[in-house]
């Protein structure tokens, strides 16, 4: 039987994983790289064995990890901690006498009392492991929230806290971003300031999350309608006082993808402009209408032999 267990590869990499450093780890951080390790959820085969802290600290959290079998409940991962269960934290009194010595007690007496005490303390153990465990796995979880903090989102992971934090803050059905992308998004916003009116770095910014060259600029927003109501039998702007079209105080912004090889269907396209249009809303004034346009770099011209159409051949 102990041979079949060995040759488990799960028993394997148990032993393998608690001869590595990683031993030296707190124990809720060395849970999860243990379930990371066997790609496996262990929290519902946990039992935690805390052996009490003694007076001289131990320099580890991790005594021992071993595999275990409880009837009725299957295989365990049994984990000894080097920390106080709720047996160590309660008044000793509660569960041994105040002194094993009793008058007239011969040698023999005493080494039977000390095996009683002894086996008393670890029955005292046993009864609060299921409380210990709990409460480590407790444990577990918030420390999970924090290790998990960053993980999921490359995968498109719902339950990650990171996506569900993303999703809130950007809450823009116009923006049709990948995990990564709302990720990069996500961090670049958090330093919004330095993005806010300064179109070099919003330039940058737009390449960071969606990869994409694009060039934007201020255009003048002219009015050609008048946007005033009658006066009378006047009409402001037309017959009384302004005449012409009339150039707003707030300029327009004009961005332009380049696409560097060729350019995508027009899904991809329509998909990019809705991507940048929505970003924008986030560093630019909100009162700035927005052109957009797309080209792409390089030559379209057509070769012939030496000369190239449209500069130095004719049709």
């Amino acid at each position: 039987m102990l041979s079949e267990q060995a040759k488990d590869p799960k028993t394997e990499r148990l032993n393998s994983f608690k001869k590595s450093q990683a031993s030296n780890l707190q124990a809720e951080v060395f849970l999860e790289e243990l379930q990371y390790i066997l790609d496996e959820e262990l929290l519902e085969q946990l039992v935690v064995h805390p052996q009490g802290m003694n007076p001289r600290v131990k320099g580890t959290d991790i005594l021992f990890l071993e595999q275990g079998y409880v009837y009725g409940r299957g295989e365990t991962i049994e984990l000894g901690l080097a920390r106080n269960s709720l047996y160590h934290e309660l008044p000793e009194f509660l569960f041994h006498p105040l002194s094993l010595h009793e008058p007239g007690m011969s040698p023999q007496e005493l080494v039977t009392a000390i095996k009683r005490n002894k086996e008393r303390t670890e029955a005292s153990k046993a009864f609060f492991a299921p409380f210990d465990t709990a409460f480590f796995k407790d444990r577990v979880k918030i420390h999970q929230r924090y290790l998990r903090l960053f993980s999921g989102l490359e995968r498109g992971d719902k339950k990650s806290i990171l996506h569900q934090l993303v999703d809130a803050i950007i809450a823009q059905p116009e923006l049709k971003l990948t995990a990564p992308e709302r990720y990069k998004l996500f961090l670049c916003l958090l330093s919004v300031e330095d993005y806010k009116e300064n179109l070099a770095k919003i330039s940058e910014l737009l390449h960071i999350v969606l990869g994409l060259k694009v060039e934007l600029s201020y255009v003048l927003h002219r009015i050609t309608e008048s946007p005033y109501t009658k006066l009378g039998e006047m009409l402001l702007g037309y017959s009384s006082g302004i005449s012409g079209e009339v150039t707003a105080e707030l300029d327009d912004i004009a961005f332009r993808i380049v696409y560097e090889d060729k350019i995508p269907e027009h899904p991809i396209v329509c998909r990019d402009l809705a991507n940048i249009e929505a970003i924008l809303g986030f560093v630019l004034h909100s009162g700035r209408a927005i052109h957009t346009s797309y080209t792409k770099e390089g030559n379209d011209t057509l070769l012939l032999g030496d000369r190239r159409l449209g500069y130095d051949t004719q049709l």
